[in-house]
């Protein structure tokens, strides 16, 4: 919902979206602050631990990927739930409990990390004292029963996205020892934030035998655990922070693998790291509370120095989010191997243009594994952008051979298919794709198109109408139907297509020539050149426009105006044949016979198998008396078997005085 709100008003400019992100992380910032200052009662331990949590360089994935929003708004209604819980176990009014079951409702909404608020509530209850009565449980049944809700929701839903599937085998036993070396990861990371990255895999290794890290990071868990309930009677600031961190991370630890094909991901810690700070900040507290001046001093200086270092590696991690290209060339910079960063570079490249730099990242990625459809797609995609279609076909097919149900490759290959004109291979494509994904909106569109170019119309008019009810606002399918409504001679349903494609998208021009035919074909040429005008109007470096502009005043006996706007389209493209053609037609028309002549001999001298020019040059030749270059043009006309009147052959022959 918050990108539609922005999407309506500031459309697709990335400046509003990493804005509101930006806002959001301080709205969070805060409420971190309000809830530990409830927890601690402690301004500064607070405040130290807010600064920690909020300039920390793990923040940035959460922050500056705009896609990742739902981390923020997680952690917004989160934190918003536990405070008021916090007011209403404090209170017991029904206002705050009813406000906490609504804010927890829309973490879970925004991402499952939610499910764990009712143990961060038991939590909070036993930091304030509160005694595991009858009551303090049953309070705690909606928070349970929407978070087991939303659990159920999230497995169903990551399955078929592949995520849970990617996680590597492990067996039950190994997932605990995984789990512990996720905590111990995180813990690495949030206290030497070193060798971040958007990408963590697990070592090749790790599915057949366990590196010794992950064998000894259940002792290292259980030892942190022991230091926290060593901590606990000194103090209880300390084992909260470390039971939030243990609880709030716990649906990422993959004993149940969701989120990013199981492995670690930087955005993960976004909540957890709250407990994590609030550790930090007892600790440097404590080391102001020294009596000595010098002491408190050094601390200061200290507490600065941190918070001005982690600030400044933020700052240098989001320069790493600038695209994807920045993105994944850091995640190849620490692991030369990673396959799917070789191939979203590679995908990033291609839409930059950067095709050859694009498919040597694809290559890359299949050397290494020969099997990832998504590397064969991309630089089957690749070389569909460069125009070498058969090299394109051979690689959607391995991505096939691969796996079967990758669709995208069999829309893809179709793609290629159609620029190849195998246009039955092609339909074959998208029908095999729509018979398993029978909403791909493009599937439908492509077939469509397909089936345009067999001169198959009412099959092509009624998969167009098949991608226009998935998506309503489909500005190339209503222009591509109102072709097809012309081809059937239904002009206004023509009209009417073209006009929906131009108010979904004002500055596709394909729809405004389509509209021009629409109104020239109802015999409104007027109309067809006020429509060419406007697209000229939105994009007067596209030389089309002024061309079909120039045909149909032509056509209105307009040659002034009809010279003058092919005059401009020759200057934007002066090697189009076409232009040539037309601006010789307007001087026919004016009787400005040399200037025909001129310009019909420019378009053959730029497509010489141009007929239509050549017989219009033979006709302005004989109008100038030419008689022998006329003659000259027909004979290239009827070697190549181009229909001539017999008409103008026959005044020919008698104003030249030739027999025959």
């Amino acid at each position: 919902m918050s990108y539609a709100i922005e999407y309506r008003f500031f459309g697709l400019n990335p400046l509003a979206y990493h804005a509101t992100n930006y806002a959001l992380h301080i709205i969070n910032a805060l409420l971190a602050f309000w809830l530990l200052l409830l927890i601690t009662r402690s301004a500064l331990v607070s405040l130290l631990a807010t600064l920690l949590f909020a300039v920390h360089p793990l923040r940035v994935e959460s922050v500056a990927w705009v896609t990742e929003r739902k981390d923020l708004l997680s952690a917004l209604f989160f934190l918003g739930t536990l405070i008021a819980y916090h007011r209403y176990s404090r209170s017991g009014s029904v206002a705050p409990y009813s406000c906490a079951i609504l804010l927890c409702g829309l973490s879970l909404l925004s991402k499952p990390m939610g499910v764990t608020i009712p143990l961060i509530m038991l939590l909070i209850d036993w930091t304030d004292g509160r005694k595991l009565t009858r009551k303090v449980i049953v309070e705690k049944l909606p928070f349970f029963a929407l978070a087991l809700a939303a659990g159920i929701v999230a497995l169903i839903a990551h399955y078929p996205a592949g995520s849970v599937r990617r996680m590597p085998a492990f067996t039950p036993v190994q997932r605990l020892f995984v789990a512990a070396y996720n905590i111990v990861f995180y813990l690495g990371k949030m206290i030497f934030p070193s060798g971040l990255s958007c990408l963590y895999q697990y070592p090749k290794c790790v599915e057949q035998s366990l590196p010794a890290l992950y064998l000894a990071a259940p002792l290292i868990v259980a030892a942190c655990i022991g230091l926290l309930l060593y901590a606990a009677p000194r103090s209880q600031k300390i084992l909260f922070g470390g039971f939030f961190f243990l609880i709030a991370i716990a649906p990422v630890i993959q004993i149940l693998p969701v989120g990013g094909g199981g492995a670690p991901a930087d955005r993960f810690t976004y909540l957890p790291s709250i407990g994590i700070a609030l550790i930090a900040a007892v600790g440097l507290n404590r080391s102001m509370a020294s009596r000595s001046f010098t002491a408190r001093a050094a601390s200061s200086t200290l507490i600065i120095a941190l918070i001005a270092a982690l600030a400044a590696l933020t700052w240098h991690r989001c320069h790493i989010w600038k695209d994807s290209v920045t993105l994944w060339s850091d995640v190849l910079r620490k692991n030369r191997d990673a396959v799917i960063a070789y191939t979203n570079r590679g995908v990033a490249l291609d839409e930059k243009g950067e095709h050859q730099q694009a498919i040597a990242d694809f290559t890359e990625a299949l050397a290494r594994d020969p099997r990832f459809n998504e590397a064969w797609n991309g630089r089957g995609n690749a070389y569909n952008s460069m125009g070498e279609y058969d090299r394109a076909v051979e690689d959607f097919s391995s991505a096939i051979a691969a796996d079967p149900f990758f669709m995208e490759a069999y829309n893809n290959r179709g793609v290629a298919f159609f620029n190849l004109k195998r246009y039955d291979d092609a339909i074959a494509d998208y029908s095999k794709l729509l018979g398993i994904l029978p909403r791909h909106v493009k599937g439908w569109y492509n077939r469509g198109n397909a089936y345009l170019e067999k001169g198959m119309v009412a099959r092509a008019a009624a998969d167009l109408s098949r991608a226009i009810e998935l998506n309503p606002r489909y500005a190339k399918a209503y222009c591509r139907r109102a072709y097809a409504k012309l081809m059937l001679g239904d002009a206004p349903g023509a009209r009417e297509d073209a006009a929906l494609s131009i108010r979904f998208d004002p500055s596709f021009l394909d729809a405004y020539g389509y509209l021009a035919l629409a109104q020239k074909a109802s015999g409104d040429i007027g109309g067809a050149i006020a429509t060419l005008e406007r697209a000229i109007g939105i994009a007067p470096a596209q030389s089309l426009s002024y061309l079909n502009c120039g045909i149909l005043l032509n056509e209105a006996g307009e040659y002034d105006r009809a010279i003058e706007r092919i005059n401009r389209a020759i200057y934007i493209d002066p090697r189009l044949a076409d232009s040539y053609f037309n601006r010789g037609n307007a001087y026919f028309g004016k009787n400005d016979l040399q200037n025909a002549l001129s310009d019909y001999s420019r378009a053959i001298e730029l497509r010489p198998s141009y007929p239509e020019a050549i017989f219009n040059r033979a006709v302005t030749s004989y109008r100038l008396g030419q008689y022998e270059a006329a003659w000259q043009d027909v004979a290239v006309l009827q070697q190549n078997n181009y229909p001539v009147s017999s008409q103008f052959i026959e005044n020919l022959r008698k104003s030249s005085g030739r027999s025959q």
